[in-house]
């Protein structure tokens, strides 16, 4: 019988509408994982639905959950990691330091940090305490990254106009220690999203259908589908094409909708 892969999830908890854990979760367990999820900030809605009511978990009570599932020996057989949207940098601090003893206890252990920092046209929409961090002590130590175009823009320094951008994006991918960079939203038109994959076998760009009226939690909903696959078949490419032709299913389901719909995914 082949065992689930286990997988810490640090993000957001929504009670109404997916995004950050409320969707990354259920897609993770959906594709066969365990999940072990440790929320960084409560809201009540996902942005553009309903009030928005924020309350961000307390350092020392976020430290402790984690603290308590490591002594508990939850992560001993972690296939990986993942996270995402954090409420205070000294949450980031801390999973960063959960990150380093974990990896020098298991060197197979996959990053994927997904730096929830920005969108354009607004820019960043968290604190540059929390931006620098993701930065500084995040960013080093993922295997993956998948940022949208404005948060590669802000973490490289290079402007996506610039002709050899994917080559200086390859460079800084070097420097970083990184392995793979999923750009997603690299270039978007009427009907098409296109996203820019970065390896070591060079760059790969990957083309979804862009439907309208799609809810906010896709970003999360992808960095999950991509993970939960490449733990299985430790191909980036594969774990890419697979994750966007999901979320291309779920996107097309959602439109229209409230929320997007794990049920719906296609496996």
């Amino acid at each position: 019988m082949q065992t689930r892969p286990k997988i810490l999830a640090l993000s957001s908890e929504v009670t109404r509408g997916r995004v950050g854990l409320s969707i990354a979760t259920p897609c993770l367990s959906r594709l066969g994982c365990d999940v072990f999820a440790v929320p960084t900030v409560l809201f009540a809605n996902r942005p553009g639905l309903g009030r928005p009511v924020r309350h961000s978990i307390p350092v020392p009570t976020f430290t402790e959950f984690l603290s308590a599932l490591e002594q508990d020996g939850c992560f001993d057989e972690l296939s990986a990691i993942l996270t995402g949207y954090f409420g205070h940098h000294e949450q980031i601090s801390a999973t960063a330091e959960l990150i380093s003893r974990l990896k020098k206890r298991n060197p197979e252990l996959v990053v994927l940090c997904d730096p929830i920092l920005g969108d354009r046209p607004a820019g960043l929409y968290v604190s540059r305490e929390i931006a620098h961090g993701i930065a500084r002590d995040l960013v080093p130590q993922a295997d993956i990254l998948t940022p949208n175009l404005f948060e590669i823009e802000w973490l490289s320094g290079s402007n996506a106009e610039e002709p050899d951008f994917l080559d200086r994006l390859n460079d800084w991918r070097h420097r970083q220690g990184l392995r793979c960079i999923l750009v997603t939203s690299y270039a978007v038109t009427d009907s098409d999203i296109q996203s820019a994959l970065i390896t070591d076998i060079g760059v790969e760009k990957l083309k979804n259908h862009r439907f309208d009226n799609v809810p906010h939690g896709t970003g999360d909903a992808l960095s999950a589908l991509f993970l939960s696959s490449y733990v299985r078949i430790r191909s980036f490419s594969d774990a890419a094409k697979t994750g966007i032709r999901q979320i291309e299913s779920l996107a097309k389901t959602a439109s229209g909708a409230e929320s997007i719909s794990p049920e719906d995914l296609n496996i």
